[in-house]
């Protein structure tokens, strides 16, 4: 997984189709300028959902203090905004908890990120005889479990409230192959 975050941050961030990049930020621009919060669930572990949001100038929250070079998650903060960006799976920038430190921590750099990362996924102990990588990029069939794992628990959470409390919700290049959240798109509440 280290590999492929580093391949991900090194061949798609940022975003380098500026057309692009304008035409969604126009859109984030649009729904906010229209009076609405945003909520943006990221499933990709890359940065263009980042870039937009930049792109566009407004105010939004990852529970992360984007413009340290390294930030703790502060849950609070995130389910309190009013817009979010919320990172399902993980992201480039996310390097696993080391032993004393419970939260996966946000490093701006990706260098930084990519460095600290390793030597965060070999300090760690392992359970059953293997490492829990997926607290920087989730995958695989231990999604569900991830899901009780800070920042994902909060991330989740704030996914629940907002399908509840919405309007309206935008499903943009979702394949629908992830059964934690077809179970929360389903729900007869949404």
């Amino acid at each position: 997984r280290h590999y492929l975050l580093n391949y991900i941050a090194d061949f798609h961030a940022p975003l380098k189709d500026k057309d692009e990049l304008k035409m969604w930020s126009k859109f984030v621009n649009k729904l906010t300028g229209d009076g609405y919060s945003i909520s943006i669930f990221n499933l990709n572990y890359d940065r263009v959902m980042m870039d937009v949001v930049e792109e566009s100038g407004i105010d939004i929250s990852t529970g992360y203090n984007l413009q340290d070079q390294k930030s703790e998650f502060n849950a609070h903060n995130f389910y309190s905004a009013e817009n979010i960006l919320a990172y399902l799976h993980g992201s480039i920038h996310f390097v696993p908890p080391i032993p004393n430190n419970s939260l996966p921590t946000y490093y701006k750099d990706l260098k930084k990120a990519s460095e600290k990362r390793l030597t965060a996924i070999y300090s760690t102990g392992t359970q059953n005889n293997r490492r829990d990588c997926n607290l920087a990029m989730v995958t695989g069939l231990s999604k569900f479990e991830s899901m009780a794992k800070e920042p994902f628990a909060t991330y989740y959470r704030r996914l629940i409230r907002d399908i509840d409390e919405s309007d309206t919700i935008f499903i943009i290049g979702y394949g629908g192959a992830d059964r934690h959240l077809n179970m929360l798109l389903k729900s007869p509440l949404s």
